[in-house]
């Protein structure tokens, strides 16, 4: 098999002879490399790849063709959180700009040039990235296309978020600011006193049950997860970040005592709202949840975040603290008790 490299404008090209297939003289050409080294490189690649494991490209398919099957494949693969985010990717981002090209016509510059043009945050970029890159390798994997531009450009960087952690007086310091006669104030109280002590998640938060406490044992069960999806919460016990998310944790007395009177004040709101008390009604059946307003409603996962926020910018706090940084207030705190790594990690 022969091959040439040549030069168009500021970037190079290989050529590579296929031979007479059906009747017809085929070739493959691809472009887009900058330096000539890495366009031979890329084309020995090729002609060893043709030599050893020969696919012809579909020249039909379009990149909107290779990505609805990558979809369609993943969805049945991946939580349904992924798949939503994943597809709204390629509708938001990829597909104006490249649905319609043949997928074996899009170029490694063409490529390049369409992440310079993009503003978003780096870990958006990433996961751009992911998609037309998942979508190719799932094309060559089914022997439908031979290569992938992705192969040949520079994965996008993420920033590295800076973790910062309450301190003890810092969580004093918003205790103090907090009204607990106030039915949100008294929730963002209760959420913080949980996920400091258990390093919960706000979706393993929102989805605790009254079922999941055994106040013999001293210990909570973390089993489900509340997510929020294009306008909808789902309760999905399988969408759990990781399988060891599903896990006991024993609680402290001061937790299950303040627990114990987060149920008593339901009691008491169910009785004073009567019918229009609200059931909380998923996966067709009633969820007897934790953390729910005074109305009987589950409290959504995105309040946690936004509550919090305004929290420690009314305490004057001048840290980036995200709700997910409780966790992390978690582990330092235990840390700074003594605690082992073996228990920690768990």
């Amino acid at each position: 098999m022969k091959g040439s490299v040549r030069k168009k404008g500021d970037t190079w090209y290989y050529r590579i002879e296929l031979g007479i297939i059906d009747g017809k003289r085929k070739q493959k050409e691809k472009g887009g490399f900058k330096l000539k080294k890495d366009c031979e490189s890329a084309m020995n690649k090729a002609i060893h790849d043709y030599e050893n494991n020969f696919v012809l490209p579909d020249e039909r398919l379009t990149l909107d063709d290779i990505m609805q099957n990558y979809l369609s494949y993943i969805g049945e693969k991946r939580k349904l959180n992924t798949f939503n985010r994943y597809t709204d990717i390629y509708k938001n981002h990829i597909k104006p700009v490249f649905g319609g090209t043949k997928a074996m016509k899009v170029m490694p510059e063409a490529l390049e040039t369409f992440f310079v043009g993009l503003d978003y945050s780096g870990s958006t970029l990433r996961l751009i990235y992911a998609v037309i890159n998942g979508a190719y390798n799932r094309a060559i994997k089914l022997k439908k296309l031979n290569d992938n531009p992705c192969k040949y450009i520079d994965k996008p960087t993420k920033e590295k978020h800076k973790t910062e952690v309450l301190t003890v007086g810092e969580i004093q310091m918003i205790f103090n600011n907090l009204d607990l006669n106030n039915d949100s104030d008294y929730l963002i109280f209760l959420a913080m006193n949980i996920c400091i002590e258990l390093g919960l998640r706000r979706g393993e938060l929102a989805a605790l049950q009254w079922k999941h406490i055994n106040n013999i044992n001293k210990t909570i069960t973390v089993e489900d997860n509340l997510i929020y999806i294009k306008g909808h919460t789902y309760l999905n016990a399988d969408n759990l970040k990781t399988p060891a998310s599903k896990r006991v944790i024993t609680v402290s007395d001061d937790l299950l005592t303040l627990l114990e009177k987060q149920r008593k004040r339901q009691m008491q709101n169910k009785l004073r709202y009567g019918q229009h008390y609200i059931d909380n009604i998923y996966n067709d059946e009633i969820q007897n949840f934790i953390m729910t307003w005074e109305n009987g409603k589950a409290v959504h996962p995105d309040y946690y975040s936004q509550k919090l926020k305004k929290i420690i910018n009314k305490t004057g706090i001048e840290k980036n603290i995200r709700f997910h940084d409780l966790r992390h207030t978690n582990a330092t705190l235990l840390i700074q008790q003594k605690v082992d790594f073996k228990t920690l990690q768990k």
